[in-house]
């Protein structure tokens, strides 16, 4: 590990992605001055403590993703920061510095079939924490042909 005297930047533009079949979490993050940076430590917002906790620990400055395999991302949306690490050798501990800008998962929170109309209506949580100016949506089909758009929302 690297040997530092300051507490290291915040990692930026944070934000995260649910892979909805498996509820694999997909962490990405813009790393700062790495320098002084041994890894880093994502943490979701708990809403009883009104804080973050850490639910993983990344060691290693170049790192700029992670995949979660926890599932938690079909349970509900959850906010999520990430904060940078670095060793502090006087007093033989990890030194965090503060959390990121939060985001939260976009959650899927209804889907309706309606055979009459052949139409499928989808409702959504908003995004928090970032692009709070989102103009549109894309949505894409999940079968051959992939990366085909299915709707524009705008």
């Amino acid at each position: 590990m690297k040997i530092s005297g300051q507490v290291p930047d915040s990692p930026e533009n944070f934000y995260i992605s649910i892979i909805p079949i498996s509820g694999n979490t997909i962490f990405s993050w813009t790393q700062g001055d790495i320098s002084d940076v041994d890894g880093y430590s994502i943490g979701f917002y708990h809403e009883i403590q009104h804080g973050y906790m850490p639910v993983d620990t990344i060691l290693g400055a170049e790192i700029s993703q992670r995949i979660w395999d926890k599932g938690y991302g079909k349970l509900k949306p959850k906010t999520y920061a990430i904060n940078a690490l670095n060793y502090d050798p006087e007093l033989d501990s990890l030194r965090a510095s503060k959390w990121s800008d939060s985001c939260t998962a976009v959650w899927i929170s209804e889907i309706k079939l309606d055979d009459c109309t052949n139409t499928v209506n989808i409702s959504w949580t908003p995004y928090k924490g970032w692009h709070e100016d989102l103009e549109s949506y894309t949505i894409y089909r999940n079968y051959e042909p992939y990366d085909t758009v299915a709707l524009e929302i705008t």
